[in-house]
């Protein structure tokens, strides 16, 4: 259609290269120049509507940051078009990145110079791009010079943000990092691990987003920190571990509060005995102290152990001035512990048999005789505990059905010791191991999360159990492909929601263990969107006055456990360009009122639905309407003593008419005449009722 083609950037300085994708009316095509420096790219960006004209000649700039921007894509989705590019402007530190910016219709840059979509330790270039109905996929090469490269790729939303539902990056820097734990704060997860023989850590929010732009060192002492366990006590969290700083492993914690910082830098000393080890630590909060407990050596030798414990005050300070006993024999290892129900269930593995036992320990550090709990023919081994607020599920490996294969087995436990399920619960028991089991409770069932491993590969699969003993799931629920000799752990958040953290091979930079983790919505299959709906009042292209009453339909949510919140968006501009948008967000109902200054004007509305895990659906329809403010005679957009004039003077001197001529028919009797400047003097100044809607 065009033979000589069509010139849409001629700068001389030169532009490679192109993009283009259509908003269904106009076109939008990306590029790089170096018009401003010949040395580095800029990314530029120009539209050509549908006769072939250029509406912006050159281009416009999207990016002028420093160092070289290049290889741009563009897309358009739901109101506005995404460019990506390659961008090396922090490349000392994390080498090239994925930058993105929202372009809007009308050729407005939403995000100036670019948002950060990606900033790895090793290289993305080269970015892809699709629009998906509700997200953008954007997909780049991943790799270093000189060793192998790989495809990778996240979801970007309409707003920039890179979404990942399923699976989240915690740390990947480049030491092996493993045996995270995690625990909830009310407002974010604390998530720390092993690395290097030293304890990190890092919040995330219930979205995935990562809260500290480094990761936190929880203690980097000298000698080796290991098998951290860590938990919430309302102010801050505490975590514990077993600590060979004084050469022989000692019990050792520190508190961090809700913003990250840690207040004991080197550490409490929980329990310190030169003698002996002390090893594997768990914590739980009871609502006033933590307990802490641990496997205690009984001799030099380590040949013999039990689990003993002490109680800490909220500061960390020891309530308990020696340890007391809560095992009962001189093979007890494993520990774990939870607590509900007014007291604490402490749960460990009896190895001269190799069953699970537990006893009762109340606030006041009173030990209750032993409970056999998984005392079945066969090896039970690796307990772990969670507690509904009532009652306890205790889960653990077991042998005794597919030997020499694993399964995962538990038995629920009353909060006064017996045991609801005498001859337990088979939760896992398929032909392949399944092993490391880590239990919590969502508000609603109980979350058992396990390693399913295979010959070269694992899985992070789960099952949830209700607080009756019902296996929801008996095939297990498939979270995330995991590293073969992954741990596991689960810890509960908000209502519905839990965090699985797990370790998972990463080639880049280093091929090591990497910090991941992982959330499961409660529910049986991925968090969906909410429902399709539908705007109500005002209808398209209605009339209206100030304040106005906008409906919709209620977007219900395909995931039963979730909840929906809307952002309203009320504009002067068909593109919702920022400055001329209304945005009222966290709204409850499907419904909203608006006050508006501007009269006379057409404004455009829609509205967001948003699930609390950050799935969006907008409205169906975008509609406009009309708000008119009755009583304004001149038209200026305001109702005073002008409108007053206005009108004596249409009336009596032959002056203008109003437009339209319903605006001067003030007390709404349809005839226009000196009744309704006298209606507005009453209303002006003597508080008599508002103007209404003329029908002159």
């Amino acid at each position: 259609m065009d033979t000589l083609g069509l010139d849409i950037s001629t700068d001389p300085k030169g532009q490679t290269s192109p993009s283009c994708a259509s908003d269904g009316n106009n076109f939008l095509v990306s590029f790089n120049s170096s018009r401003c420096d010949t040395t580095v790219g800029d990314i530029y960006a120009a539209r050509i509507n549908a006769n072939g004209e250029v509406l912006d000649t050159n281009g416009f700039s999207v990016c002028m940051a420093t160092g070289n921007q290049s290889k741009s894509k563009v897309s358009y989705g739901n109101g506005n078009f995404l460019v990506l590019w390659e961008d090396e402007r922090n490349f000392d530190s994390t080498g090239y990145d994925i930058y993105g910016s929202r372009i809007t219709s009308s050729g407005v840059v939403l995000d100036p110079d670019g948002k950060k979509i990606t900033a790895f330790s090793y290289q993305e270039r080269d970015p892809n791009l699709a629009w998906g109905k509700e997200n953008f996929l954007a997909v780049w090469d991943a790799g270093e010079y000189g060793g192998s490269w790989d495809i990778s790729g996240a979801f970007i939303d309409t707003s920039g943000t890179w979404l990942d539902s399923n699976s989240l990056v915690v740390s990947t820097v480049c030491d092996a990092q493993v045996f995270g734990r995690s625990s909830w704060s009310g407002s974010s997860y604390l998530a720390i691990w092993e690395e290097n023989h030293n304890l990190y850590g890092r919040r995330i929010d219930y979205l995935g987003n990562l809260l500290d732009s480094l990761t936190i060192p929880i203690c980097l002492t000298s000698e080796d920190q290991k098998h951290p366990s860590i938990t919430w006590s309302g102010k801050t969290f505490l975590a514990v571990w077993e600590d060979f700083r004084n050469f022989n492993f000692d019990i050792y914690g520190t508190r961090i509060d809700s913003g990250g910082e840690v207040l004991n830098v080197f550490g409490l000393p929980i329990w310190v005995d030169s003698a002996t080890d002390q090893r594997e630590p768990a914590i739980a909060w009871d609502g006033e102290n933590y307990l802490v407990i641990w496997k205690q050596s009984l001799d030099s030798t380590g040949e013999h152990y039990k689990i003993e414990g002490v109680r800490l005050t909220p500061e960390g300070n020891l309530v308990d001035p020696q340890p007391f006993a809560v095992s009962h024999s001189d093979k007890d290892s494993r520990p774990t512990l939870a607590f509900g129900g007014g007291k604490y269930l402490a749960v460990w593995l009896y190895e001269n048999s190799y069953d699970i036992y537990g006893d009762l320990v109340d606030t006041n550090g009173t030990v209750s005789e032993a409970i056999g709990i998984g005392v079945a023919s066969g090896i039970q081994t690796n307990p772990q505990v969670a507690s509904d607020g009532t009652n306890f599920l205790v889960v653990w490996e077991d042998y005794g059905t597919h030997w020499p294969n694993i399964d995962i087995a538990g038995a629920r436990v009353s909060s006064e010791g017996t045991v609801l399920d005498p001859y337990g619960i088979a939760i896992a028991t398929t032909e392949d191991p399944e092993e490391l089991p880590s239990a919590s409770f969502d508000g609603r069932n109980y979350v058992v999360a396990w390693r399913k491993s295979k010959i070269e590969s694992g899985e992070l699969r789960l099952s949830r159990v209700t607080p009756d003993g019902e296996v929801l799931d008996p095939n297990g629920i498939f979270i995330s492909d995991i590293d073969i000799y992954s741990s596991t752990s689960i810890s509960f958040g908000p209502t519905g929601q839990s965090l699985m953290l797990y370790s998972k091979y990463q080639s880049h930079p280093y091929n090591s263990p990497r910090i991941f983790g992982a959330f499961f919505w409660g529910e049986p299959g991925p968090n969906q969107p909410p429902n399709p709906f539908s705007l109500l009042l005002p209808e398209d292209k209605d009339t209206v006055i100030t304040p106005v009453f906008l409906d919709w339909e209620d977007a219900s949510d395909p995931n039963p456990s979730d909840r929906v919140t809307y952002t309203l968006y009320v504009s002067s501009s068909d593109q919702f360009i920022p400055e001329s948008t209304l945005v009222i967000d966290n709204l409850t109902l499907s419904h909203s009122y608006v006050s508006l200054e501007k009269d006379s004007m057409v404004y455009w509305w829609k509205v967001r639905a948003q699930d609390r895990w950050g799935k969006t659906r907008w409205s169906n329809e975008i509609w406009s309407f009309d708000l008119e403010n009755y009583g304004d005679a001149n038209g200026d957009g305001q109702i005073n003593a002008g409108d007053v004039v206005f009108l004596i003077n249409y009336l009596f001197i032959g002056g203008p008419a109003p437009q339209p001529l319903s605006a001067g028919d003030i007390n709404g009797d349809c005839v226009v005449n000196s009744a309704d400047a006298v209606y507005l003097i009453n209303y002006l100044f003597i508080g008599g009722p508002a103007p209404e809607l003329g029908c002159a």
